[in-house]
């Protein structure tokens, strides 16, 4: 049976733990509304972009089709994962690789090149056998579109070189603070849910420069918008997942200490009670 030094040093143990979750939590959930309104911001602005995306495919022939919309014979393909730079978060990164890894078993692996966004996707996927071609770190916290173009204009030069015929991306959709749901998204070819050939409108806009060249600049905005959205969805679900798990790690700290100091006070009772029964005993034998 543990001492009654042991248990109190362990209570003062657990106590300074709770200390740190408990700051942690609130570090948490600073980063967590900040990343939550900047995430409400860039919906309103991608859901305007769709919907105009949309309108255009109803009025696109065959012909005009940008090449990004296009797709190539390539059977290879590049896998985007976004997972978290640190940890302390739950289930969150765990649950991405997971599903990205059912994707990745289910296709051959020498026609798979992933390129890792966070520190734990990259220490994940160092450890097994596949073609990783590109990591980045520290990058999702305070994503931008300049960054986001770094990142994602290789890929799309190669799509149109015609070395890849699929980009898939991976991400954490953030739902609420206490659920996430894992996605997959095509990246590349654009695929425009209007568009049929049947249903293509006569009427048109007009534009400024060539029509293929607006439309291509465009398609391209909008993909780059697309994949700056999915990053701060994964943000905004990572601080909310770290948060959640702070607080379950306080409150578990706080069963703890009220489970030990129970344990130290039954420990303490009894200490005393059998240094009164050896005082009464002493007493009684002098007698």
């Amino acid at each position: 049976m543990p001492s009654l030094r042991d248990i109190k040093q362990r209570i003062v143990s657990v106590k300074k733990t709770k200390k740190i979750t408990q700051a942690m939590k609130m570090v948490a959930a600073s980063k967590f509304k900040r990343a939550q309104r900047q995430l409400e911001n860039a919906k309103v602005y991608g859901k305007a972009l769709v919907e105009i995306a949309d309108d255009l495919a109803t009025r696109l022939e065959p012909d005009e089709l940008p090449l990004l919309l296009a797709l190539n014979k390539s059977d290879r393909q590049a896998v985007i994962i976004v997972s978290g730079d640190r940890g302390l978060c739950g289930g969150f990164n765990t649950y991405i690789m997971k599903a990205a890894s059912q994707y990745l078993n289910s296709q051959p692996k020498d026609s798979v090149d992933l390129y890792l966004i966070g520190n734990k996707g990259i220490q994940h996927y160092k450890r097994r056998h596949f073609s990783i071609s590109k990591t980045y770190s520290n990058v999702v916290e305070k994503i931008d579109e300049r960054k986001v173009g770094t990142i994602l204009s290789p890929l799309v030069q190669d799509y149109l070189n015609g070395k890849y015929g699929k980009i898939v991306l991976f991400f954490n959709e953030f739902i609420s603070a206490l659920e996430t749901r894992q996605k997959q998204h095509q990246v590349l070819p654009v695929e425009l849910k209007e568009w049929d050939v049947s249903k293509i409108q006569a009427s048109d806009y007009i534009y400024e420069s060539e029509k293929s060249d607006v439309l291509e600049e465009f398609i391209k905005k909008q993909l780059s918008y697309s994949v700056l959205q999915a990053l701060m969805e994964s943000h905004a679900a990572e601080e909310g997942a770290r948060m959640a798990a702070m607080d379950s790690a306080s409150d578990n700290a706080s069963e703890v200490i009220s489970d030990l100091t129970l344990a130290y006070n039954r420990s303490r009772q009894a200490a005393i009670t059998t240094e009164l029964t050896e005082i009464v005993a002493g007493a009684a034998s002098l007698n």
